[in-house]
């Protein structure tokens, strides 16, 4: 009997292999998926319109039709973040360690 015996770089170089093919499979998914999502953006705009202008649609699922319509015509609002004591915070570097929030004593 041949018995094929793989070194330890080996095993290592088929994992990589097929980790890298599963994140291509992935990519490549996700990639259609957005793709398939866009194709229906006509379709959903019109949809949210005919939420908005029912009027026997309930006042919630109007208010959330607008700001869907909203947030993707124009962008989320930016929200200011303020300390303790209303001043602007002026930055926030959270991965260097430095931070501009005041600490509290």
């Amino acid at each position: 009997m041949n018995k094929i015996v793989l070194s330890k770089n080996k095993r290592s170089e088929i994992g990589f292999a097929r980790e890298t093919a599963r994140r291509a499979l992935k990519q490549r998914t996700m990639t259609e998926i957005r793709s398939l999502a866009r194709m229906q953006t006509l379709q959903a705009v019109n949809t949210l319109v005919q939420i908005i202008r029912d009027k026997k649609a309930p006042a919630h699922a109007r208010v959330c039709a607008a700001n869907s319509l909203l947030d993707r015509g124009w962008g989320k609002p930016l929200q200011r973040i303020a300390s303790e004591d209303g001043t602007p915070l002026e930055s926030f570097t959270g991965s260097s360690g430095s931070s501009a929030i005041p600490e509290t004593q």
